[in-house]
């Protein structure tokens, strides 16, 4: 799989450009990257009484584009990323936060065995680590991301 490569700015995610041309990647990270990280934080609770039939949600954006209103349940919501800014790093925060980084993961289980590790490195720092084994070719990818939560945001990720 073919993809255009991605990086994070420090204010959401960036393309990368190679000279006139998009860079590309072969591996899942992206789809790691924008399922835990996609900025839609705000439409964490989509039975909240907040959001009204018809009202805009600040999902991610190709929700609006691909699922139907009809079809809630297919949109992607940053589980994860809403957990890290509202959740404790304490051993039941910590558990809580790989169900819901499995739990965005769920859509690769279709090409791939999905598993979620995570660590804490420091009081207020965890890795997490995404690990895919893609099921056609048995290729192992893992994903790395520090999170801190003092500063409330992902300080590192590397591909393993």
């Amino acid at each position: 799989m073919i993809d255009v490569t991605v990086y994070e700015s420090g204010e959401g995610g960036e393309l990368v450009l190679n000279e006139t041309d998009l860079g590309t990647t072969n591996s899942l990270f992206n789809q790691v990257y924008i399922a835990w990280f996609g900025g839609n934080v705000a439409d964490y609770d989509r039975d909240s009484e907040e959001f009204q039939k018809g009202e805009q949600r600040k999902g991610y954006w190709q929700n609006e584009a691909f699922f139907s209103d009809d079809n809630e349940d297919a949109k992607m919501v940053s589980r994860i990323e809403y957990m890290l800014a509202n959740t404790a790093l304490t051993s039941q925060g910590i558990f809580d936060l790989q169900r819901e980084a499995l739990d965005d993961l769920d859509f690769l289980s279709k090409t791939a065995e999905v598993s979620v590790e995570i660590n804490l490195i420091e009081v207020d720092k965890i890795s997490i680590i995404a690990i895919l084994k893609e099921k056609k070719i048995q290729n192992e990818q893992r994903f790395k991301f520090i999170w801190d939560s003092t500063q409330s945001e992902l300080i590192e990720k590397i591909i393993i």
